[in-house]
């Protein structure tokens, strides 16, 4: 596997990082400080003597990423070919660590990539398991996507009456 925590960044370190499979990844607290206000506020606080840290709730291939671009923040070519499902996975974990590089170089990818399929299609998978969870919903897929994209729309004009 191209991500395995050993190939992120070969060589010493001075903790470990702990995933909810069980692996490992081998950090450097400065570095991870530089790059996160999470990880800079529990090094200064308790956890500076803890020599391991738990990553919880994130899938390993999100949490690699992750690490990478802490430690290669200019490496583009791997973000351009993510699928959204991805990225959005991705935004979820930068922002919980507080990685505004992160944030930002997702955001800036999904931004490039929208237009007005993708955002109807986007809104759809997100609001149709919803949908089919509600046994009492009024509205059918199709009104709740158009209203999504006028709403969606409306707001990328500026007008009013798309909010």
């Amino acid at each position: 596997m191209s991500n395995a925590p050993s190939q992120i960044h070969p060589g010493p370190s001075d903790m470990t990082l702990r995933l909810d499979n069980g692996e490992v990844i081998h950090a450097h607290k400065r570095i991870l400080s530089q790059q996160s206000l999470v990880f800079k506020a529990a090094f200064l606080s308790g956890f500076a003597d803890v020599a391991e840290y738990g990553i919880e709730d994130h899938e390993p291939e999100t949490v690699y990423t992750m690490i990478k671009h802490i430690y290669s923040p200019h490496n583009d070519a791997e973000f351009q070919a993510k699928p959204s499902q991805e990225l959005l996975k991705i935004y979820l974990i930068a922002d919980e660590y507080q990685i505004i590089s992160l944030s930002k170089r997702v955001t800036d990818i999904v931004w490039k990539r929208l237009d007005e399929k993708s955002v109807d299609d986007a809104c759809v998978d997100l609001f149709e398991p919803i949908v089919s969870l509600s046994d009492h919903t009024m509205l059918s897929l199709g009104m709740i996507r158009a209203r999504i994209l006028d709403g969606f729309l409306g707001c990328w004009r500026g007008d009013s009456e798309g909010v």
